[in-house]
């Protein structure tokens, strides 16, 4: 198994999480909600990969030593790192990739209220929404 692609779960003071809406530009999952994330370049480090990727998608800046690894999803014998981020620069400035962004509380991403969502939430197991609840719940 190799390590594939990195997710960054930003979680802001209030206790919201940050989402984007991919581009209807995009082949894979258009109009799909998201965490920002992406694939691991060769020799990169999922950290980096994270950093890299949250910075791209949404000009946010973060230092490797306030992420925080909580969950890895085998999908097709590919590994997909899930991080944890409460410390980071700047505001959000989506790029191309993304139309939209929300900070939301894991509860309405779990059970999203339908006037909010035009389309869906890109695939995610239960258990990473569950670590994140509890995350905010032992942090916040």
């Amino acid at each position: 198994m190799s390590s594939y692609a990195s997710v960054i779960i930003c979680i802001n003071p209030a206790g919201e999480v940050l989402i984007l809406k991919r581009s209807a530009a995009l082949d894979t999952y258009p109009n799909h909600w998201c965490f920002p994330g992406g694939r691991i370049d060769p020799g990169e480090e999922p950290e980096e990969a994270a950093i890299r990727e949250l910075k791209e998608e949404t000009s946010l800046v973060a230092k490797k030593k306030n992420l925080v690894y909580f969950y890895t999803l085998n999908k097709k014998n590919k590994d997909i790192l899930f991080f944890i981020l409460s410390d980071w620069n700047g505001e959000v400035v989506i790029d191309w990739e993304s139309s939209d962004f929300r900070w939301l509380p894991p509860s309405e991403i779990r059970n999203p209220l339908e006037e909010l969502y035009e389309e869906d939430f890109l695939p995610t197991p239960s258990i990473v929404l569950d670590l994140i609840e509890l995350w905010i719940d032992q942090n916040n």
